[in-house]
């Protein structure tokens, strides 16, 4: 049944002279999509693939920021012991010191991989035999070199055309050269191999018995050094450096380094200088309906769906202008992060000290027109993209990084502003939050085994510029620019 009023109306305006049936036509018409303008119903062309969202952004960062594609590697551990005559303390005839028992604890390990042995010091590294590598376990004679040169023998690492799986260098730890101590030439190779992709390094810091000489890098003197064997804080310390470019053998190393200083029961340490110091992440995401209480501010971000692509979160927005001239929307971020014991010791002030990273695609479907082997033609739409500049203009926080400690995952948690595209299209952000330089502190162990001065026995506990090595390797951009938190914010403007 039709209603009375719908009727009168329809007999009023059929009877009147003023309205023609297109007139009425194009009133409805105006009305409908007007309903629909107001209401979000509007069609809008759908989503590009997130596939495709993650892809361009992976390749963005391949060909810029001096990325490298990871080299093929040979299946094999190169193991470099420090041949210098400083080492000599080390060593007994007994070969039952920690130093010594460390040395062919590596050399047994890791039967999956070829290991080869080299003596480093003066000029080029001496490839050594098993049975040479396992003398120097006992016996003095073999620390034969007159410097330590580790900046070069880094270095080689670096220019290898087919490079081993792993390098690991057992060191006092003093870059020692015919110019005297020079501990920057020996950081500037770490952190050129820190800053190529796929590069890890980790160091491992032991204190072994030592009884022989040691020769100040500082001031070019020497004096005899016996530590006491009763007192282990007394040793004197030494390093395995780990550089490591297969991260599938990253772990075996850290478990089969976790034994040994486990049978070796002595003071040793772990720094991990690489992106694993966070070993889980948790993401987290919020549309904030209103801020600061005002009706002005109201969100313009309606859900609209997320999905998980290659190990990054994709979340698609919706813009809602509603006609009210909204000219930014708000998205609450919160992450937690769960870090190794070592990432835990040396982060700071994560809560003041994270910066946001952005990237910016305006996607878009272009008309192609395609021949078939036959010659006939059709019409397709295919997805482009185009990189946006000044992205800083299109993205800001309102509020500074919170943070609250829980008992698992520290959570922090920032609300992100972004502001209207002036283009309607879907554009694509990739979103990194990235800690500052000065986010890290160094691990307060380390004071405790550097010293300033290497000229007296007083100090022979401890190694020449420690504390300033460990610090310039954590301040290198390229260290303190882990991502925290990723993810992709795809937002459709109309």
């Amino acid at each position: 049944m039709i209603p009375l009023n719908f009727w009168c109306g329809w007999k009023l305006i059929n009877k009147s002279r003023l309205f023609k049936n297109t007139t009425l036509f194009l009133i409805i018409v105006v009305t409908v999509v007007t309903l629909c303008q107001l209401l979000g119903c509007t069609r809008s062309t759908p989503p590009p693939p997130a596939d495709k969202i993650v892809e361009r952004a992976e390749r963005y960062f391949q060909y810029t920021d001096n990325y490298q594609f990871p080299p093929e590697l040979r299946k094999e551990i190169e193991i470099y012991v420090d041949g210098s005559a400083s080492m000599r303390g080390f060593v007994t005839t007994q070969g039952n010191t920690v130093f010594s028992k460390l040395m062919r604890g590596l050399a047994s390990s890791f039967p999956e991989y070829g290991i080869s042995f080299f003596k480093f010091g003066t000029g080029n590294p001496q490839r050594l035999s098993l049975q040479e590598f396992w003398q120097m376990s006992s016996s003095r004679k073999l620390f034969d070199q007159s410097t330590t040169r580790l900046d070069s023998t880094i270095r080689s690492f670096l220019e290898e055309e087919n490079p081993a799986s792993a390098y690991l260098v057992i060191t006092d730890g003093v870059q020692a050269s015919p110019i005297g101590c020079d501990y920057p030439s020996f950081v500037n190779p770490i952190n050129q191999w820190l800053g190529k992709n796929n590069h890890i390094l980790h160091t491992y810091a032991f204190r072994s018995e030592f009884n022989g000489i040691i020769y100040s890098a500082d001031t070019g003197n020497h004096f005899h050094y016996e530590s006491d064997s009763h007192n282990p804080a007394s040793f004197r310390p030494f390093y395995v450096y780990a550089f490591i470019l297969d991260r599938n053998l990253e772990e075996e190393i850290i478990a089969r380094m976790q034994d040994i200083m486990q049978d070796l029961g002595v003071e040793s340490h772990f720094l991990n200088f690489s992106d694993q110091i966070i070993k889980k992440r948790e993401l987290d995401f919020e549309l904030p309906v209103k801020l600061q209480g005002k009706d002005k501010n109201k969100n313009s971000f309606r859900e609209y769906y997320t999905k998980e692509v290659m190990g990054k979160t994709v979340k698609f927005l919706r813009w809602l202008d509603r006609g009210k001239g909204l000219g930014e929307g708000y998205l609450k971020v919160k992450f937690g992060l769960d870090l190794t014991d070592f990432g835990k010791e040396i982060s700071q002030d994560l809560d003041r000290k994270v910066m946001i990273d952005v990237k910016i695609w305006h996607w878009r479907k272009e008309r192609k027109v395609i021949k078939n082997s036959e010659g006939k033609t059709k019409i397709d739409y295919a997805w482009v993209s185009q990189k946006i500049t000044n992205e800083d203009r299109y993205l800001s926080e309102i509020e500074s990084i919170k943070v609250t400690r829980g008992e698992v995952l520290p959570k922090l948690s920032t609300t992100l502003r972004f502001q209207r595209m002036s283009e309607p299209g879907w554009y694509a952000y990739y979103i990194r939050l990235l800690p500052a330089n000065d986010a890290f502190r160094i691990p307060s162990w380390t004071e405790d085994w550097s010293t300033m001065d290497d000229s007296t026995s007083e100090n022979a506990n401890r190694t020449l510029n420690f504390t300033n090595i460990v610090s310039s390797i954590l301040n290198n951009v390229s260290i303190s620019r882990m991502t925290l938190a990723d993810f992709f914010v795809v937002i459709n403007f109309r």
